[in-house]
């Protein structure tokens, strides 16, 4: 009942989309170099070029009313504009508003249907549940006015804006690139067909990644996480993203991700682990506490 109501309900699934997607991507090696044309290129030359900088607050009002002026920023090499229009391309394409007294409805009507209790008296579809409602707000604020993004999917320039402000030194890009990078290629034959772009992306992705945890971005411990879960970037590796996870759960200051997100995450990746992998993970997870520890 939960998961065809989830299917259901294009808000539900839309809202769902910040979390982690269990979505392996096939492994592809190489690399090629970066074309003139890519945004990424275009707006670092300029942004470094010139030393200009973007102080100035990015415009406000529904998306399809500022792209254009979002757009016209980035181009001219504004990180925060670029990393907008990356992150709203990314995750408002299948978003569909729904009030928040019908959405409240929804919930519970499937939280009512839960059949598959764990030990504590939560469910897997109570953990998911929560971590949906707790980042709706977020996505109803991020997505508010994009009728024209849910036109047509825009995979590849969110990719490129992304690109663009992680090249610019955006370290939210620099973390999030990798969630955006290979939305374009959705299947194993499109993965082939486009190789050497996808390997491209990976290295990219790595290498921005492992910056931005040099540097001790907090953030960067559940991208890392999410690579080793789901093999994106490096070889699958379920007891490594547990304990990138931990790291992130147990750091200090602000987390992008809710605890309701953190908590669901937290028992996908210790499905399919025994004790002794829990605890190994458990103790991966202290020894890279400090920033800049080795992964």
């Amino acid at each position: 009942m939960t998961r065809r109501m989830l299917a259901a309900g294009g808000a539900l699934v839309a809202v769902a989309a910040v979390l982690i997607v269990w979505r392996p991507l096939p492994f592809v090696s190489g690399a090629t170099g970066r074309s003139a044309s890519d945004p990424a290129q275009r707006h670092a030359e300029g942004s470094k070029a010139d030393g200009r900088r973007f102080d100035a607050p990015l415009p406000e009002g529904p998306f399809d009313s500022v792209r254009q002026e979002l757009t016209r920023r980035a181009t001219a090499g504004d990180p925060a504009a670029a990393y907008h229009l990356g992150r709203v391309l990314a995750q408002c394409h299948r978003y569909k508003p729904i009030a928040d007294n019908e959405f409240a409805r929804m919930a519970a009507r499937a939280i009512g249907s839960l059949r598959h209790i764990l030990p504590g008296g939560q469910g897997e579809e109570t953990l998911l549940m929560n971590a949906v409602i707790e980042a709706k707000p977020e996505m109803d604020d991020l997505c508010a006015g994009t009728d024209g993004v849910r036109a047509k999917n825009e995979a590849d320039e969110a990719a490129r804006w992304m690109a663009a402000a992680a090249e610019a030194g955006d370290p939210r890009a620099m973390v999030d690139y990798a969630d955006v990078a290979f939305a374009a290629f959705p299947t194993s034959v499109a993965v082939i067909d486009h190789a050497a772009e996808v390997a491209q992306r990976r290295e990219r992705a790595r290498a921005w990644l492992l910056e931005a945890r040099r540097a001790g971005n907090v953030e960067a411990m559940l991208g890392l996480a999410k690579a080793y879960a789901l093999g994106t970037l490096y070889p699958q590796d379920r007891e490594r993203a547990l304990g990138w996870l931990l790291a992130y759960r147990d750091a200090r200051g602000e987390h992008r991700v809710g605890p309701a997100a953190i908590a669901f995450t937290e028992y996908q990746m210790r499905k399919g682990l025994d004790a002794a992998a829990q605890e190994r993970a458990a103790r991966f997870a202290r020894s890279v506490a400090a920033p800049g520890a080795a992964r």
